[in-house]
């Protein structure tokens, strides 16, 4: 059995039974002021806590992008992963910046790398969705931080992933975000689907082609809670506003009514 836990953001966590896998962690939840106004600072005692209770369980993370809300906290949970690290070229500059020796295994687009020896990711190039007045947030790649702390232009986007994730022979890919290379992801298929909602309505392929392309048998949403906000301990959490969940959940089903769409709360886990 796998557990995969959504833990915020485009965050999740495969539980494969005393190992666990992470893909964009980010649990600082900065503030809207701190994202607009500030150098982004990791919010240790977050990260402290989200790593406290693995016991050396991390055995290894992909980085599907680099900007803030995906890769901000890898460099403090990177101590705590006794595994590989996958990402792109801006991760591997990131990480260094940080004073870390060389662990990425950096990906250009295609490549499937090993995990562990029952788990493989398949680096899918992707492309971001429009999510600030049309357009592509923080584009280009982290081409050196001497300046420690960044601002969140600093995060670039670096190369864009889709990354497909193989356990067991049960396949999940992650859209971290509502954008997709219908190119690169053609002739990819998965069981589980993870789709980031924000943007969704600038991207029509998105939510009119991957699916049936993939042809998955659930598909998650994700990445729609307020990331600036605490998640509190309750069943409730900060949602971003304009989703229109109704019109995506009619999107996707319409794309590939096969497909259950399943929802999950933050911290909670989809057993399969």
């Amino acid at each position: 059995m796998i557990k995969i836990r959504w833990t915020g953001a485009a965050g999740l966590e495969f539980d494969l039974g005393g190992r666990t896998f992470l893909v964009d962690p980010y649990v600082s939840r900065l503030s809207k002021f701190s994202i607009l106004f500030k150098a982004l600072v990791s919010d240790k005692s977050a990260v402290q806590s989200f790593v406290q209770d693995r016991d050396g369980s991390i055995a290894g993370m992909v980085a599907g992008h680099t900007h803030f809300d995906h890769a901000l906290d890898l460099p403090g949970i990177l101590p705590f992963c006794r595994g590989p690290v996958v990402g792109s070229k801006s991760l591997d500059t990131l990480l260094a910046c940080h004073g870390t020796t060389p662990r990425v295994t950096v990906c250009q687009g295609g490549e499937t790398v090993a995990l562990d020896h029952d788990i493989s990711v398949t680096m899918i190039l992707s492309a971001h969705g429009r999510v600030m007045l049309g357009r592509v947030p923080y584009p280009g790649e982290i081409n050196g931080c001497t300046r420690l702390p960044m601002k969140a232009p600093g995060y670039g986007l670096g190369t864009m992933f889709m990354p497909k994730l193989v356990i067991n022979g049960t396949t999940i890919i992650h859209a971290g975000s509502a954008g997709v290379d219908l190119h690169a992801v053609d002739g990819h298929t998965c069981d589980v689907l993870f789709m980031c909602v924000p943007g969704w309505k600038r991207s029509p392929d998105y939510v009119t082609t991957l699916p049936r392309l993939v042809k998955p048998k659930i598909i998650v949403p994700f990445h729609y809670d307020d990331f600036s906000r605490p998640l509190g301990s309750g069943p409730g959490f900060p949602v971003l506003p304009f989703l229109d969940m109704d019109g995506f959940v009619r999107a996707v089903s319409t794309s590939w009514p096969k497909a259950d769409v399943v929802f999950l709360n933050p911290n909670r886990s989809l057993e399969i």
